[in-house]
């Protein structure tokens, strides 16, 4: 194992305390273990910071501790937490997930096999398994139970929204450069990484859940797709989930478009879109190729409006 070889965990915390022993574990169990894990604290009330600093991968000098005064929330605190990845790999992790020991290497293998010597930026992402509190499973594979979609990649495919949980990311420091600085007003920080590695970079997909994505009444953000999934008829879900997935999606492409404006790009077809030069026709065509991750009628409202 060599220095290039270094992933650094971006492991954005906030009363994680019930969880996080348990994750960090998983990560004392990897397989790979050239690692430094970084933790940015939220403010935490509870106990998150006292079982980090006792347990072993603190204690083996694997772990950086960055506490915070609180208020950041998710997005702004793990676009802190990557900012201090200075160096090697980034793998993303949630603060009450559970990896299985192979996570890591698999993923690296993945980047390392597209990456070209380092110079391509890559985003490598796997399946999870979806669980209980007390991880007993509850959906074997995310992506056979959810509307996303494990193929999303191509920048269409991001344009409704994301389809890659940040916790099942790692992606190489040519990606990270290209990302940073993140904008402040996009939704999620893993839609903005997934966004640019289509645009600018590669994605590939591992087929094999890689982590135990826990579902619980604290998550931030939860399983997207899945809880929803089969629940509402389309015109109903459609007038409820419109403004807020217009308004998301608006802000994500207005931040790509002064992305372009400093970046080269192959995506001719898809620059004439965001850039507001494309007739309905060829908007209809782009669409229709997309991998949107929502269902049909909203996706097609968001369309026809960008």
């Amino acid at each position: 194992m060599t220095g290039h070889d270094r992933i650094s965990i971006a492991l954005a915390t906030y009363n994680g305390g019930r969880y996080i022993k348990q994750q960090l574990d998983s990560i004392q169990h990897q397989t790979h273990q050239n690692i430094m894990i970084h933790v940015c604290d939220d403010g935490s009330r509870d106990n998150t910071l006292d079982v980090v600093r006792s347990h072993a991968l603190y204690q083996q000098g694997k772990i950086r501790l960055y506490p915070g005064e609180g208020g950041l929330g998710a997005m702004k605190n793990f676009r802190r937490a990557i900012a201090c990845c200075e160096d090697g790999y980034i793998a993303l992790c949630d603060q009450d997930d559970y990896w299985v020991p192979e996570k890591l290497a698999l993923l690296l293998n993945e980047v390392q096999s597209h990456e070209q010597g380092g110079a391509r930026p890559v985003l490598a992402f796997s399946d999870l398994a979806i669980v209980d509190t007390v991880l007993e499973p509850l959906y074997p594979s995310f992506y056979r139970a959810s509307i996303k979609s494990s193929s999303a990649s191509q920048p269409e495919d991001f344009v409704v929204s994301n389809h890659i949980p940040g916790c099942a990311m790692l992606f190489n420091r040519a990606l990270k450069q290209l990302i940073e600085p993140m904008p402040d007003d996009i939704r999620m920080h893993d839609w903005w990484i997934a966004m640019i590695a289509a645009h600018s970079g590669k994605i590939s997909y591992v087929d094999r859940p890689l982590i135990k994505y826990r579902q619980h009444s604290n998550n931030t953000v939860g399983a997207p797709g899945i809880l929803r999934k089969r629940l509402l008829p389309d015109s109903l879900l459609c007038l409820r989930s419109y403004p807020t997935t217009r308004k998301h999606s608006h802000m994500m492409l207005s931040a790509l478009k002064h992305f372009c404006q400093q970046h080269q790009s192959d995506h001719t077809d898809f620059l004439r879109v965001i850039r507001g030069e494309a007739g309905v026709r060829h908007k209809l065509s782009l669409m229709r190729r997309a991998r949107n991750g929502e269902r049909k009628l909203l996706s097609c409202a968001i369309w026809w409006m960008v």
